[in-house]
C-alpha cells in the first residue's frame, strides 16, 4: 500500500485479494482495521497538509490582521501628534461624542474602510484584558517611540553641524512640579538657524549646581561635546545669570566659548519692574501702553 506500514497484515496490504466469495466481510474488516485508519490519516495529511501547518498558516493570517489593525492606528496617531491635537477625550467609549480625537478619526476612517470598520465592530469597547489596539496604552506607547526616533534624529542633525547652543527654563506643570526645558539651538547645513525642543526633566531643583549637573546628564544622554557648545541662554536669575557660581559660569569653566545670552524679554521685564519703582509717570504710560 501506498501509505501502509511495512508490518502491516491481510492481504490487501500484503498479498493481495482474491476471495471475491467474502469481498465484503473482508471489505469492512479492512476499512475497520487500525493499519487502514493510520493509511487514511497520513494521506490527509500529505493532500491537505499536517496540524502543524494549519496552526501556522492560521498565526499568519493573525499576524497580518494585527499588521493592518496598526498600520491604521499608528497613521491616525502620527496624524494628531503632527498636528498638536490631543488624542484622549472624556471617556474610551467607541460612538460617544467626547471620546476623542483619537477614537474620533478611527470612527472617520471606518466610513470610508471596511476593514476598519469591521475591526471596529469587533474588537470596540470590548473592556480590559482585550486585545484592540485602541486605548490609551497603545498610543501612548507608540507617541513614546515616536518622541524617541525624532530626537534622536534631531541629535543626529546636531552633531553633525557640530556646533550648537542650549536654551534652559523652568515652569511648574499642572500638578506644580517644576519641569526643566531642555532646547538645541543649531545650524542647519543650508545655513537655517534650527531651535527644537529636546524634553523636559522634572524636579530638577533651582540651585545652580544642581541644574548644571543636569544638563551634563543630559549632553551625556544624547551624545553631545561640551567643547562643541557655543551658547547659553537662560533668563536673569541669579541661580543661572550670576557670573560667579551661576549656571553659565559654571559652564564657562568647562567651556570659555559658551557664551551666556540673557533672555531679552526677561530683562526688558527688569526694566520695567526698576521703571515703576523710579519714574512714576513713564510707569503709568507703560501701563496703559499695555
Amino acid at each position: 500500500m501506498l501509505f501502509g506500514d511495512s508490518d502491516g497484515k491481510g492481504t490487501f496490504s500484503k498479498t493481495g485479494f482474491n476471495d471475491w466469495k467474502n469481498a465484503n466481510h473482508c471489505v469492512d474488516e479492512h476499512e475497520n482495521s487500525a493499519y487502514q485508519k493510520h493509511s487514511l490519516t497520513k494521506l490527509r495529511c500529505c493532500v491537505k497538509g499536517n496540524v502543524n501547518v494549519h496552526l501556522i498558516e492560521e498565526l499568519e493570517r493573525e499576524i497580518q490582521y494585527w499588521r493592518e489593525v496598526l498600520k491604521r492606528v499608528v497613521a491616525a496617531v502620527k496624524y494628531l501628534t503632527v498636528q498638536g491635537l490631543a488624542l484622549r477625550g472624556m471617556n474610551e467609549h467607541l460612538g460617544r461624542f467626547d471620546s476623542g480625537n483619537f477614537l474620533g478619526l478611527l470612527q472617520f476612517l471606518a466610513e470610508f474602510d471596511p476593514f476598519m470598520a469591521e475591526h471596529l465592530t469587533k474588537y470596540g469597547d470590548k473592556g480590559l484584558g482585550s486585545t484592540s489596539y485602541l486605548s490609551k496604552t497603545t498610543y501612548e506607547e507608540f507617541i513614546s517611540l515616536m518622541a524617541e526616533q525624532i530626537k534622536s534624529t534631531i541629535m543626529k542633525e546636531v552633531r553633525d553641524t557640530k556646533y550648537f547652543g542650549i536654551v534652559l527654563d523652568s515652569t511648574p506643570d499642572i500638578l506644580h512640579v517644576d519641569q526643566l526645558t531642555f532646547v538645541v539651538r543649531y545650524v542647519d547645513k543650508d545655513g537655517v538657524p534650527i531651535e527644537r525642543f529636546i524634553c523636559f526633566v522634572p524636579n530638577v531643583g533651582h540651585k545652580a549646581e544642581q541644574i548644571v549637573s543636569t544638563v551634563l546628564e543630559l549632553f551625556n544622554k544624547f551624545d553631545l561635546d561640551i567643547s562643541n557648545c557655543r551658547g547659553q541662554a537662560y533668563d536673569n536669575a541669579t541661580n543661572k545669570s550670576g557670573v560667579y557660581f551661576g549656571v553659565q559660569a559654571r559652564i564657562k569653566e568647562l567651556n570659555p566659548l559658551a557664551e551666556y545670552v540673557p533672555c531679552a524679554v526677561h530683562s526688558l521685564n527688569l526694566v520695567g519692574f526698576l521703571l515703576q519703582n523710579r519714574v512714576r509717570k513713564q510707569f503709568h504710560f507703560l501701563v496703559c501702553c499695555r
